[in-house]
């Protein structure tokens, strides 16, 4: 893929969740995943969106990141992309993009914890946010027990094999 294509698709998704803070409040009550999530937690994470998808995005088209990860980085996006999630964007808009990035960023955050240590630098170099962001987004997603809510989902989604 179009390492341009990549750029500008990401500056598409970035303006178009700048502006929709005053959404979250209202799906609250009916979410459970939100419930736990303080409302500037929520707004900072789907507002972390753009850069986070634009990473994985960059990490797939990356020639030196090895096939596990390029597999487990596909897996996250496809959640990203299907409707079946905790949060439906169809329903809510970008509110509903807080799970998906949350397991975006538990990801990133298991790989910059690995043994890889040249795709760690890659993901520092292709990570457009700040380095203090990542810190912070990171320790967000330590901080809540979402992996417990998506995983229930996806046992109520997924046959058992």
């Amino acid at each position: 893929m179009d390492q341009e294509k990549i750029d500008r698709y990401y500056e598409k998704f970035d303006n178009s969740v700048k502006q929709w803070d005053e959404n979250v409040e209202k799906y609250r009550e009916k979410y459970s995943l939100l419930k736990v999530l303080p409302i500037k937690t929520a707004i900072r994470i789907v507002k972390a969106g753009p850069v986070t998808l634009h990473l994985l995005i960059s990490l797939l088209n990356h020639e030196q990141v090895s096939k596990k990860t390029k597999r487990r980085v596909s897996a996250t996006i496809a959640y990203f992309i299907l409707p079946f999630d905790v949060i439906p964007e169809a329903i809510v808009g970008p509110v509903g993009y807080v799970d998906d990035i949350v397991v975006a960023l538990t990801l990133i955050d298991s790989l910059l914890n690995g043994d890889n240590e040249e795709e760690k630098q890659i993901i520092t170099e292709l990570w457009r946010g700040t380095s203090e962001e990542l810190t912070a987004l990171r320790g967000i997603i330590k901080g809540i027990d979402v992996v417990r809510y998506i995983g229930k989902y996806l046992q109520k989604i997924m046959p058992s094999s």
